[in-house]
């Protein structure tokens, strides 16, 4: 068992590595005002260039990036319109934050993406759109052509998820099933001049794929997207109206996304303003600083959460053992974004995954483990019950060995005591593993974390 100093401490790592990449200070530290106007990163507007600024986004980060921008831009903003999922919303002022589902898109959401594309639409030269984006502004958004209904929209959306779609190749298909996404909004603001504020959730920070790039072009194609349902559903279930319409754009019977040549992005700008990297280096100098040898590993691990598990325990178990990749106490971090192929109707996150693959595969191991995790954003699975956290100690490892991962993650580490809840509100940038050995092969310990921050209040990641 953890001592409460020890809990303490990996709490306060997690917590300084989401304090890093909190969406509202984010946005500060590359937004201040001037004497006649305000800079964005190395830009520089002034007060004169534009009839009106209005804010656009859609995100579970956005809310907070947009009270960001008001806080900082006051009366200069003149409206706004952000979207984002149930129970992630805070007050602004003068910008209309909406609600909509996620992980599977809802009618509100197609609302919200049609609200927002005609703002974007009416939009002149003389207006600057300020778009905050961030991780499930794509679901949060559906806007399907004509001729494929909201419906089939939803059940595509939930067969990938079940089928352990990357997020890559969940952003190929949606480009391509949209009015939105994949630089169609931006087709839709011309001529208005774009400001693109982005917190990543997506391993490598490719801008295209945060909330499936409405404000980028987009490197890929209708035969791509085609390519992504030939893998993930060999059994046909996807609507037949969806894989027509992916059909006439391989046959150029419709126009494919803009790409990187369309002159239409010389008036656009992305900045990526945090992400996984940057609560990966948080959290190791606050490993450091107190009194760990730490490193952060990898921003870039992807997979199968049980797969990843092999990592992780691997890397636990020679930390422990041998003094690598790093001597104890030692804190090894690492970040990316894993999966979960449900082949069932069971509960749990990829953290728990992860969590009880990595009991299991430890059993019998002489180190002390503590497996720490967050549930990543809840693509793959329904919300495990609010859950934030999970505790895999020595004393608890057995019986989730002998529950095992033939149940469902959620249903066995329910009535174990190791499931700990962090509050309320949180945004995604990535998950973070966090592995921590302190001397002597002593309570050497297991962690993993998904870091979101959105707001003052801690909350559940997915």
């Amino acid at each position: 068992m953890l001592d409460d100093a020890m809990r303490a401490t990996i709490l306060g790592i997690g917590r300084a590595a989401i304090a890093a990449v909190d969406p509202g200070s984010a946005v500060r530290s590359v937004v201040e005002t001037t004497g006649d106007g305000f800079r964005i990163g190395e830009t520089r507007f002034t007060d004169g260039d534009f009839d009106r600024v209005i804010v656009l986004g859609a995100g579970k980060a956005s809310p907070c990036m947009a009270a960001a921008l008001e806080e900082i831009l006051g009366d200069r903003i003149d409206s706004g319109v952000v979207v984002t999922k149930d129970g992630y919303k805070i007050a602004t002022d003068c910008i209309e934050i909406l609600e909509a589902g996620h992980p599977v898109p809802d009618s509100r959401g197609h609302e919200a993406a049609r609200r927002i594309l005609g703002v974007a639409s009416e939009a002149s030269s003389r207006d600057l759109l300020l778009c905050v984006m961030s991780g499930g502004g794509s679901a949060l958004t559906p806007a399907p052509p004509v001729d494929i209904s909201l419906n089939d929209l939803q059940d595509l959306t939930d067969h990938l998820l079940r089928s352990g779609a990357t997020i890559d190749q969940m952003n190929v298909v949606r480009k391509h099933l949209s009015d939105f996404h994949g630089g169609r909004l931006a087709v839709a603001s011309a001529p208005a001049r774009v400001v693109g504020l982005l917190v990543s959730d997506v391993v490598g920070n490719s801008i295209d794929v945060i909330a499936s790039g409405p404000f980028t072009p987009d490197p890929t194609t209708f035969g791509d997207a085609l390519g992504v349902l030939d893998e993930l559903d060999s059994d046909r279930r996807t609507a037949a109206a969806i894989r027509r319409h992916l059909e006439r754009g391989v046959r150029d019977e419709i126009p494919d996304t803009p790409k990187p040549d369309d002159s239409i992005f010389s008036r656009v700008a992305n900045l990526v303003v945090a992400d996984n990297a940057r609560a990966g280096c948080a959290a190791a100098e606050a490993a450091r600083s107190a009194g760990f040898h730490a490193q952060f590993i990898t921003s870039r691990v992807q997979g199968e959460a049980r797969e990843i598990a092999k990592v992780v325990a691997g890397t636990a178990i020679d930390i422990a053992q041998s003094g690598r990749p790093l001597p104890t106490p030692g804190c090894a971090i690492f970040g990316g974004e894993t999966t979960v192929t449900v082949t069932g109707n069971g509960r749990g996150g990829r953290s728990q995954e992860l969590a009880v693959a990595a009991a299991q595969l430890l059993a019998g191991v002489p180190v002390h483990v503590h497996e720490r995790a967050r549930p990543a954003p809840v693509r793959h699975a329904r919300p495990p019950l609010g859950q934030a956290a999970v505790r895999v100690e020595v004393r608890r490892r057995a019986e989730l060995v002998r529950r095992g991962l033939r149940r469902a993650p959620l249903d066995a580490l329910v009535g174990v005591d190791v499931l700990v809840e962090l509050g309320a509100r949180a945004r995604e940038v990535g998950l973070q593993r966090v592995l921590r050995l302190p001397h002597g092969g002593r309570h050497p310990l297991l962690g993993r974390r998904v870091l979101r921050r959105s707001g003052r209040v801690l909350r559940r990641s997915g």
